[in-house]
């Protein structure tokens, strides 16, 4: 039986309230303004919003190199500040590249019929996805938890601010993604000077620090990174398909039912997968049972979970037509649908980072190939053989249960006896304790 009670007195408490009520605001104004936005705009422009973060949250887990969760790792603070600096450089270089692609592509694409120039907001959204993953655990690692829970909720509000005005002005796509960069860079502003006074407190940083740092810490572009990119594949494939088979009025109304069911899943997961991360690389320096830690977590998320879930299941479609209108009771259907692969992803990922503290970073990868691949085979499946939208999700529902609950299995038994110490060291610097 799990002791709940002896989890929320460690140090893993604070944090958690500091970050879960922060991210409890965020998604509290997320679902204030998902009536506002369903009046203000079309269900193909929230569809169009959809795709585009689905973009931009794929070019921009890359864009770092995942230097980002390298951060986290050393004793020495200047050493940290070289891996943001590092991490930040990445981002703005990556956003540039997209920006050239851009301007070629959106000339090729547009037409009369269709208007591609929201795309345009691209490479500004790629840099400053990069820049607020990299901030984000910059600050965790300094304990500044109040000040990640700040962003959240300013980020949230920003954001809703510009997207309520634009549309009552200017509704449209691009008015649409415009307002969520803006919100997001906005928030980013406070952390940013975070890193400025790291910077100066560590002195200067030159381009040999980067690139003595890169190479040390060369396992995370060379093993985390394509497994990021597995695991944002297998995520953000999904909206892209979605609006390319089924056009941007299905999506629009997928996307507003994942939006609801994200709430509970962002409630409490991300903000226990933040400390879970650093509780966890502290317990496995100082040599103790981490793997313990990561079954109580897994089994809170999964017990205060259930019932909200079961909940969802029950009242999806009343609450959908009754908040949103007649017009969205299809989402409803589709919330209702997507329930136990939801669920099981709650559990699972804010302890998928295991890997990264017992330095097996390649373990991370084989998961994330499994969500991908069973992807991939509902959508080949479902193109060839013209499914209808609800046949493809419910497939897809049971496809990502699995997946799901296969990953959590691979590392509760793959990781059960810890091998490597990390030490606060790059990769060629580690040291082994027994098992």
């Amino acid at each position: 039986m799990v002791d709940f009670t002896r989890w929320l007195r460690g140090p893993s408490r604070v944090a958690a309230l500091q970050l879960t009520s922060g991210t409890a605001a965020a998604q509290l104004i997320n679902l204030a303004l998902i009536p506002l936005l369903a009046r203000l705009y079309s269900p193909a422009e929230i569809g169009v919003l959809s795709a585009f973060l689905a973009l931009s949250a794929w070019i921009g887990s890359a864009s770092t190199g995942r230097y980002d969760q390298a951060c986290m790792l050393p004793a020495d603070e200047r050493k940290a500040t070289i891996l943001a600096l590092l991490s930040v450089s990445l981002s703005f270089a990556t956003a540039s590249v997209t920006l050239v692609v851009v301007l070629v592509v959106v000339p090729i694409l547009g037409s009369a019929t269709k208007d591609y120039s929201w795309l345009y907001w691209l490479a500004p959204m790629v840099a400053v996805t990069g820049v607020n993953a990299t901030l984000t655990i910059y600050a965790t690692r300094s304990n500044e938890y109040r000040l990640v829970a700040t962003r959240t909720t300013m980020k949230a509000l920003f954001s809703a601010v510009f997207q309520v005005m634009g549309g009552l002005a200017i509704p449209s796509a691009g008015t649409l993604v415009g307002a969520q960069t803006l919100g997001l860079a906005t928030a980013n502003s406070r952390m940013m000077r975070q890193l400025r006074d790291g910077y100066r407190r560590d002195g200067p940083v030159s381009a040999s620090d980067l690139r003595d740092a890169a190479r040390e810490y060369q396992a995370f572009p060379r093993h985390t990174l394509p497994a990021v990119l597995v695991n944002t594949t297998a995520i953000n494939s999904i909206p892209l398909f979605i609006g390319a088979m089924f056009g941007a009025v299905v999506l629009g109304l997928w996307s507003v039912a994942y939006r609801m069911l994200g709430i509970p899943l962002l409630l409490l997961g991300n903000a226990v997968g933040q400390v879970y991360f650093k509780r966890a690389t502290d317990v496995h320096n100082s040599g103790g049972d981490s793997m313990a830690l990561f079954r109580r977590t897994s089994a809170l998320l999964a017990g205060i979970s259930v019932l909200p879930f079961i909940g969802i299941w029950v009242l999806a479609p009343f609450a959908f037509t009754t908040l949103l209108g007649p017009q969205w009771e299809a989402a409803g259907q589709y919330a209702q649908i997507m329930v136990p692969w939801l669920w099981l992803r709650f559990v699972a990922s804010p302890v998928q980072q295991t890997p990264i503290v017992f330095g097996r970073n390649g373990i991370g990868l084989i998961s994330q190939l499994i969500v991908l691949s069973g992807t991939l085979i509902v959508f080949v499946v479902a193109w060839t053989a013209g499914w209808t939208f609800v046949t493809f999700l419910q497939v897809l529902s049971i496809v990502m249960s699995l997946a799901f609950a296969v990953t959590w299995f691979i590392n509760r038994h793959r990781h059960q006896r810890p091998r490597v110490l990390i030490t606060g060291c790059g990769t060629g610097s580690m040291a082994r304790r027994p098992a």
